[in-house]
């Protein structure tokens, strides 16, 4: 697959990741519980020895926030390295983007019933983007090592 494809795919994932977000926040509070009650369930059946799921049902919405903004953080990183222009000016934006996100996220919640935006939740984005883009960053060039080593082994192989 050439690098045009992959970038318009990963502008594609990226639009996908951020209205995936966005829907979850237009939730009203009644059924984002029930989401997160449901898979608190699900937990509270495997781990049988938790009695009380509330604590989990919080904890759920936290890593929900945290991986959604994983993700993204991991595509928009991806997009600022396949697009080969590096600018400390492109990586800022990355990361505005990223803040952007996830403060309309937040916003979003204040306007729909039941549920509240919170800094709190910001911060929990914003590590979660973080985090994703420096996973990238350390599988794209943990991948870039691996095919160096193996193109010198290569070339180490047929000059001998």
């Amino acid at each position: 697959m050439n690098l045009k494809r992959w970038v318009l795919g990963l502008r594609i994932a990226a639009v996908l990741t951020v209205a995936v977000i966005f829907s979850f926040s237009l939730q009203n509070g009644e059924d984002s519980a029930g989401q997160s009650n449901w898979v608190a369930e699900q937990m509270q059946a495997a781990i049988d020895f938790i009695e009380d799921n509330t604590e989990i049902e919080v904890n759920i919405r936290k890593v929900g926030h945290f991986s959604e903004f994983a993700v993204l953080g991991a595509e928009l990183l991806l997009l600022y390295i396949f697009n080969r222009k590096y600018e400390f000016s492109r990586l800022f934006n990355v990361f505005g983007a990223g803040l952007t996100t996830a403060v309309c996220d937040e916003s979003i919640q204040l306007f729909v019933p039941e549920r509240s935006g919170q800094i709190k939740d910001v911060g929990i984005d914003m590590f979660g983007f973080v985090c994703g883009a420096l996973a990238a960053f350390c599988v794209y060039n943990l991948v870039l090592f691996i095919m160096k080593r193996n193109s010198n082994k290569r070339g180490q192989k047929n000059g001998k």
